[in-house]
């Protein structure tokens, strides 16, 4: 009787806030990168013309995407008073993850994607442990790397609630969908060959909120 009093004064039965998500798309988590944010009071931006500080919005684009792109998760929080590790599933493709939409240089090319490795991280603030799962280009099997061990790993134990650090390249991109004098993606074989683009190659880390 004790534990059951215990347990229906427990602040969490009469708490009107919503449960927090078990998994998110990682497509949910692009659109939100890249859509307008509206800045807080505390990060006000000062106006050269007016000589004040206003409260602005902040956007985040993609102009190009490089051979091999980075998607690092965002896994943990910070504040002024605390900070804690986000443990949300996030769920992402395997293969043909499509950029395209998100890159807003003019006649830029197919932007499409497969996984080729996935950085772990398990524990919290204090302290943790990572591992790592990759494919082999050769015989096209996936592999779990934990330390010295390695092992061959299932392709279904790939996406987990562990998954921090994500590793795509891009896929070669057909003659017939590359415009002339128009920049491909960057650092693709299609740049290196597409005449005076003037487009050079470049990686680049993305952090997904």
């Amino acid at each position: 009787e004790k534990a059951a009093e215990d347990f229906s004064q427990d602040e969490s039965i009469h708490s009107t806030a919503p449960p927090k998500k078990q998994s998110v798309q990682l497509s949910d988590c692009l659109k939100l990168y890249t859509s307008q944010e509206k800045l807080g009071e505390d990060d006000a931006w000062y106006c050269p013309r007016c000589k004040d500080h206003q409260q602005a919005t902040k956007k985040f684009d993609l102009w190009m995407l490089p051979e091999v792109l980075i998607i690092s998760l965002k896994r943990f929080s910070y504040n002024k008073y605390w900070r804690d590790k986000i443990d949300v599933h996030v769920d992402f493709p395997l293969h043909e993850l499509d950029m395209t939409q998100y890159v807003i240089a003019p006649g830029h090319g197919e932007a499409v994607y497969d996984l080729i490795a996935v950085s772990n991280h398990y524990g919290g603030m204090g302290g943790g442990h990572y591992t790592a799962y990759g494919i082999n280009r050769l015989d096209k099997k996936w592999y779990y790397f934990d330390d010295c061990s390695v092992k061959e790993a299932h392709e279904s134990s790939v996406v987990n609630k562990a998954a921090y650090v994500l590793f795509y390249q891009r896929r070669p991109l057909s003659k017939r969908s590359i415009p002339r004098n128009i920049p491909a993606a960057a650092g693709s074989e299609a740049t290196l060959t597409n005449g005076t683009n003037g487009v050079s190659s470049s990686d680049e880390d993305m952090e997904v909120n």
